[in-house]
């Protein structure tokens, strides 16, 4: 199991609501025309799959009119919308028949905006760009064309839908187009001058990360103080220079400076689940995986149904040595996003530890449909395929894939290496050179995989070869 850093979980939810897993600042200020609790994603998706489109309407409107006449109901709003940021195919359909039978909704298409960015999201992955393939990137753009055309209707049909701007804003973001991202907030700040998802938005925009810097985020906010000084809803927004501050000594391997900078953020606003999430890693990293999971619980106790939260809870569990609970974290994140691949990884990885191979290689096969380009998945699922005599030819088809994507990656040359002895195919000897090359002897590559191909590659029958 590796100790790496676990992956941040906004690159593994919707591209178009990566900025909205923070829920907002302040407390909720419930009124009678509220909607008549938190959403519950389940809920939401059974009216969807149900065809009770107009039930389903009045409940996402009513959040939406919610959230306008009173900003502190973010959290409520956009968690509504964000039940359509889910891999599962089926509800395409169903989305297209609710535009079709309702072709002036809003709703309908920040749903389907959601569904669609979703599926851009986890076809690009989380890989740094250099490491990332082009046809990740070409399918992501698809899948953010199409996101896009959803919310330039929604705007039409309603032009104060923060939700649609802050979604194109984010999209642009992510793909590099900055000055494009920050056209979208100017424009939804028109007709919503304090709405705090955009103001957060904005404010994303100018992390180092994406060209801007720390003077920038400062001098933003110290504008906005001083525009709107009483503003419940802005004013946890002051945190987020702490917030940038110590996701920088994080990434810098100072995590008790880390820790320093997100404490300060969160007795700002203890309601911003970035700022937990982040606190979570510089936990993780001190080995402190109990600390860890008690910040994650803190955010899921903000968001119960936010599935990335449940993925990295799971993550945790597992370095506590807590099995069940590692594996009870990892259903409930599948269970809502059913198939994400780094969530259906995860899983295969416990249900692994725990002998439940059957049901692992069923879950690493489901985590190729969106996974295909990952080579630490492709590694997985041609590990664990090796256990069935039956699937030999994938698991070497597999660990190929995962050389393709990652040529200089030791483990990925190891991986095939092993299948290919298996499958007693001499091209073991050349992907062992390869092997050799890529792993520096003092490496751990080498201690991991000392007892592989140099004493069994010998001992094949390759003559002529």
């Amino acid at each position: 199991m590796s100790r790496a850093r676990p992956p941040r979980p906004a690159h593994l939810i919707s591209a178009s609501f990566a900025l909205a897993v923070v829920l907002g600042a302040g407390v909720f200020f419930l009124r009678a025309s509220a909607p008549p609790g938190p959403p519950v994603r389940g809920d939401i998706l059974v009216l969807l799959q149900d065809g009770k489109f107009s039930s389903l309407e009045a409940m996402l409107t009513g959040y939406e009119t919610k959230y306008e006449d009173d900003h502190s109901a973010l959290p409520w709003t956009e968690a509504a919308f964000r039940s359509f940021a889910n891999s599962d195919s089926a509800l395409e359909p169903r989305l297209n028949a609710w535009i079709e039978k309702m072709p002036n909704s809003y709703a309908a298409r920040l749903a389907r905006a959601s569904f669609l960015g979703h599926l851009g999201a986890l076809s690009r992955g989380g890989a740094l760009a250099a490491d990332t393939p082009r046809e990740r990137f070409e399918d992501m753009r698809d899948f953010n064309a199409l996101a896009a055309k959803d919310y330039t209707k929604a705007i039409a049909l309603d032009p104060k839908l923060t939700l649609a701007y802050a979604g194109l804003a984010d999209m642009a973001r992510i793909s590099g187009a900055r000055d494009e991202a920050q056209h979208f907030l100017a424009e939804g700040l028109r007709f919503d001058p304090k709405s705090p998802l955009l103001h957060w938005t904005f404010l994303l925009t100018l992390e180092p990360k994406w060209g801007g810097s720390l003077t920038e985020i400062r001098d933003y906010l110290a504008a906005l103080k001083q525009r709107y000084p009483a503003d419940i809803t802005l004013a946890g927004l002051q945190s987020f220079a702490e917030f940038v501050s110590g996701d920088a000594a994080l990434r810098g391997g100072d995590y008790e400076g880390a820790l320093n900078h997100f404490d300060r953020a969160i007795a700002s606003d203890g309601a911003r689940i970035a700022y937990l999430e982040e606190h979570a890693d510089a936990d993780f990293m001190r080995d402190h995986y109990e600390d860890a999971s008690a910040a994650i619980l803190r955010a899921l106790a903000l968001d119960p149904d936010d599935a990335a939260l449940h993925y990295r809870l799971s993550e945790y569990r597992l370095f506590e040595k807590r099995l069940d609970a590692a594996l009870a974290s990892a259903d409930k994140a599948v269970g809502l996003d059913r198939l994400n691949p780094t969530y259906l990884d995860q899983r295969a990885t416990v249900l692994r530890m725990m002998g439940r191979h059957e049901e692992a290689v069923r879950d690493l096969d489901d985590a190729a449909i969106y996974g295909g380009f990952d080579a630490r998945i492709q590694i997985d699922r041609s590990a664990e395929l090796l256990r069935f005599e039956t699937r030999l030819k994938d698991s070497v088809s597999a660990a190929r894939r995962a050389t393709e994507l990652a040529p200089h990656d030791a483990d990925a040359w190891a991986q095939y290496v092993q299948a290919l002895w298996f499958a007693q195919d001499c091209g073991a000897r050349q992907a062992l050179q390869v092997f050799n090359a890529v792993c520096h002897p003092d490496s751990d590559c080498a201690k991991e995989h000392e007892l592989i191909a140099p004493s069994l590659i010998p001992m094949m029958d390759c003559h002529g070869s």
